[in-house]
């Protein structure tokens, strides 16, 4: 088994299954895996594609993990000894990943960026935070600093912010009266393309880097409108699930007033294996999602992006 778990991906599963929750598992490489881990008694099926780990696949699998992490840790270490390197206290994961791993590719569990935090090295992302604003504000920070916004939102804009910048803000202070909603956008194109109305604040929050986006709101003062605009899809709709939980706040999303006529001219049908989970929407979003969730289908936030009238439900 030990060989098992030098693959990147069978490392994350593990991971994923020592967590608290049930997993959810398409890939067919994984779900052969979990077949062959049935067999030995260490994971069962619960349905609807989700396992978890049996008392003694936690033992076991939680054994194998700590034993391989002090494999590679020890043998990395003899590497960097060789060359005279010390890791800086904060270090890009690709380039941890280069040397630690031998791939700036490696995927990442969360059990592996912890045991780097609790080392004092931040495995950092290098995100860069990207935001529109009609209304003007100033930024503190923990040094002392303050950035005014309103210039550069004038000039550029946009404002960006680097995951560094981010660590440091302490308060963002309206100029005048403060924003009446913030929209947190996953996409790109998306961010770029929508409309900017009074009283609105977007964020570019792409599901791979949402601790800048929290970060961010958790400096605002209080009692601003929070909604998220993404693909309406199973997979965006749990991405924003855990960024609302990161923010402690109920899930709401933006949407144009006419946005089920969306649905009907440039809705998708899920991919082969997927489909929506109503437990896992809860009744609101399930209710409100329904076109979507009793079609099968789903609906790229490009296509309803330059709608209007834009309200936040669920």
């Amino acid at each position: 088994m030990h060989e098992a778990l030098e693959h990147d991906g069978t490392r994350l599963l593990v991971a994923a299954l020592l967590g608290e929750a049930p997993v959810r598992v398409r890939k067919r490489w994984a779900l052969l895996q979990l077949a062959l881990w049935q067999e030995q008694g260490l994971a069962e099926d619960l349905g609807e594609g989700r396992y978890r780990l049996t008392p003694l696949g936690r033992q076991r699998l939680g054994q194998l993990q700590t034993e391989q992490q002090i494999l590679s840790a020890g043998s990395a270490e003899a590497r960097l000894q060789a060359l005279g390197l010390e890791l800086p206290a904060r270090c890009h994961r690709q380039v941890l990943g280069a040397l630690l791993h031998g791939d700036r590719q490696h995927a990442w569990p969360e059990v592996e960026l912890t045991a780097l935090r609790e080392s004092g090295i931040e495995p950092s992302q290098d995100g860069l935070l990207r935001l529109r604003s009609s209304v003007p504000f100033s930024l503190f920070f923990s040094e002392g600093g303050m950035l005014d916004a309103a210039p550069i939102l004038a000039t550029l804009g946009e404002l960006a912010l680097p995951e560094p910048a981010l660590a440091r803000l302490t308060k963002l202070l309206w100029a005048q009266a403060p924003a009446q909603r913030v929209l947190t956008v996953s996409r790109r194109s998306g961010y770029v393309s929508l409309p900017q109305e009074t009283g609105q604040l977007l964020l570019l929050s792409p599901p791979e880097c949402p601790a800048l986006a929290t970060r961010f709101m958790q400096a605002m003062t209080p009692g601003v409108a929070w909604g998220q605009v993404g693909d309406l899809h199973p997979q965006a709709l749990a991405q924003a699930q855990s960024l609302a939980e990161a923010l402690g706040r109920p899930l709401r999303l933006a949407l144009p007033a006419r946005w089920p006529e969306f649905v009907r001219h440039y809705a998708q049908p899920l991919p082969e294996g997927q489909r929506w989970s109503a437990t896992a929407l809860g009744s609101g979003l399930a209710a409100l999602l329904a076109p979507l969730v009793d079609s099968g289908s789903w609906l790229p936030l490009e296509a309803y992006c330059l709608g209007q009238q834009w309200q936040l439900l669920g």
